[in-house]
């Protein structure tokens, strides 16, 4: 009878050992749960940040290099702004223009979509600012510089144009 007794207890998994195997599954089951929800939001965050660059070279390149949809477009009728007589040279009247577009109306006509933008047109000791000024909690914040001319009064100007985009 004793031999019986010894022959079960050794075929019997004491509770001990299975309640500490279930915790240490349920840690390693979390651990990796919260792996890939991180490696998640990283992939996330670089495919967000890797659109927005396109998107802020894109809406740039496209201000400084084309004239606008109608190329002679004005508050009433613009389609897509542009600033540019010719390539890298921006005609200040069609800035000007585009600073009388509601901020809301501008931000559709870009393409922008969610984010925000402001545009700052530097030369010499003057600045035109389009847009609004990126708020301090913006998650992401894109720069896009270019040098350019400003044609006004029919003289050229060296000028820095600088488009911000944000979430």
């Amino acid at each position: 009878m004793v031999d019986n007794m010894r022959k079960r207890k050794k075929g019997q998994t004491m509770y001990t050992d299975f309640m500490l195997s279930i915790v240490i599954f349920g840690i390693i089951l979390v651990a990796g749960i919260k792996l890939m929800q991180t490696a998640y939001a990283k992939r996330t965050w670089n495919m967000d940040l890797q659109q927005a660059c396109r998107k802020a070279m894109r809406i740039s390149d496209y201000l400084i290099r084309n004239p606008g949809v109608p190329e002679y477009w004005n508050v009433g009728n613009v389609v897509m702004p542009g600033f540019a007589s010719s390539d890298h040279i921006l005609n200040i009247t069609k800035i000007k223009m585009f600073q009388e577009i509601p901020y809301n109306e501008e931000r559709d006509l870009l393409g922008l979509g969610t984010y925000n933008f402001l545009i700052n047109i530097s030369y010499g000791k003057n600045e035109l600012l389009l847009g609004e000024a990126p708020e301090s909690n913006a998650q992401m914040l894109i720069a896009v510089t270019r040098f350019v001319y400003l044609l006004n009064a029919s003289k050229l100007i060296p000028a820095k144009f600088m488009l911000e985009i944000w979430k």
